[in-house]
């Protein structure tokens, strides 16, 4: 009888081990995945803010290069496009932090304003260029 009971105990607690290996093996299993997805996410977010920082700029330099900054077409693009680049920056969820110790925001707002009164693109292009290479720095940081 005694035999049939360590048989009993002994499938019982396999039954156990079992389980919480399977259990434990999920919990790393979601924590690992759960990691890569936020990288992604930052990835993914540090290369739309640089895609759209980069098509204003490239916008701005070729039309500023071309039109008088009075212009009222410039004018509403520009309004258009300054609040585009501001919202990218400030709508950053996984990285935000990282954006606001680069005071990204507040750079680029110089780099426009700058830009918006001169007529010479040369500063907002070392600018952008600047700003440009710190995100590409905090992108590959991890």
């Amino acid at each position: 009888m005694s035999d049939l009971y360590g048989v009993a105990l002994g499938g019982f607690l396999g039954i156990i081990g079992g389980v919480t290996g399977q259990m434990l093996q999920s919990r790393f299993t979601a924590r690992r995945e759960r990691k890569q997805w936020i990288a992604d996410s930052r990835k993914e977010e540090y290369r739309e803010l640089l895609k759209t920082l980069t098509q204003t700029a490239t916008f701005l330099m070729e039309y500023k290069g071309t039109r008088s900054g009075m212009d009222q077409e410039y004018q509403k693009r520009f309004r258009e496009i300054y609040g585009n680049g501001l919202r990218v920056i400030a709508d950053r969820i996984f990285i935000a932090e990282e954006i606001k110790e680069a005071k990204i925001y507040d750079r680029w707002t110089a780099a426009l304003v700058e830009l918006d009164k001169s007529s010479d693109i040369h500063p907002f292009d070392e600018a952008f260029d600047r700003i440009s290479a710190d995100i590409v720095k905090l992108a590959l940081k991890d």
